[in-house]
């Protein structure tokens, strides 16, 4: 008879906690609406954030620099190693994780929120592409190092001074550095399996031929042994060369009617 009257007593305890009303839970306290001004504050913070960003990268970059107009390292070429370019992705990395432990997105404008997402993309975009490093060309016969320095150098090095005179022989140097580097990439992609075709190592072979002053010059002319000569313009410059060489072989006086 003890268990019956065990069950019937565990009975009644469930009959009446059945019978006693559920504890009613608080509903979410509602989400602060942030004001104009608070609003205004978050995006100059989240815009002067940027602002510092974007010139930390730029001091990485003293090629972008003088695109933007800047003078700052213009006696500097950037790093082509692929070392320089793991630091890169690891420093957009840390910016993209400290903007996330800064900022709350759900607090931006839309305009702030776009600024964000292109932030985050760039890095995201860097990322996947670290993934197939190896498979791209680092020289071929559209693009390249060897056709982009001496451009640069050329179109963008502005010389206003015998400072910019002096980092513009800087950057000569500079670019030997840069273009080891480059190299050095290639060999490590060629390690890989990564080859450009025959006909654009034939392509650049022809190219950097075509490059010559003196093919490209239209005072170009071949002379009698089969050289290349650039004439110049002077007639009276001319003279002088052609009587130079008259001295050197008098059988240059020579004339058929």
């Amino acid at each position: 008879m003890i268990k019956p009257a065990v069950s019937a007593l565990a009975l009644a305890f469930a009959l009446a906690a059945c019978g006693q009303p559920a504890e009613k839970t608080a509903p979410p306290a509602a989400a602060t609406e942030l004001t104009a001004d608070q609003k205004a504050e978050i995006s100059k913070e989240l815009n002067d954030w940027f602002d510092v960003k974007f010139e930390e990268a730029l001091q990485e970059s003293p090629i972008m620099m003088t695109f933007l107009g800047r003078k700052d390292l213009n006696d500097k070429i950037d790093c082509f190693s692929r070392a320089c370019a793991d630091d890169n992705l690891a420093r957009q990395k840390a910016a993209v994780e400290e903007m996330k432990a800064k900022f709350n997105y759900d607090d931006l404008s839309d305009a702030d929120k776009l600024s964000w997402d292109l932030f985050e993309y760039q890095y995201n975009q860097a990322a996947e592409a670290a993934k197939y490093r190896y498979n791209g060309f680092v020289y071929d016969q559209m693009n390249g190092p060897q056709g982009f320095m001496p451009q640069f150098l050329i179109s963008f090095h502005n010389v206003e001074n015998a400072d910019d005179m002096r980092a513009y022989v800087s950057r000569i140097r500079e670019t030997a550095r840069a273009l080891d580097q480059a190299t050095d990439v290639a060999r490590e992609n060629a390690e890989h399996g990564t080859h450009a075709p025959k006909f654009a190592y034939e392509a650049s072979s022809t190219s950097r031929r075509k490059s010559s002053p003196a093919r490209r010059s239209p005072m170009a002319k071949t002379a009698p042994d089969g050289r290349r000569e650039v004439r110049t313009g002077n007639p009276r410059r001319r003279r002088q060369a052609d009587a130079g060489r008259v001295r050197r072989d008098p059988r240059r006086c020579h004339r058929t009617p």
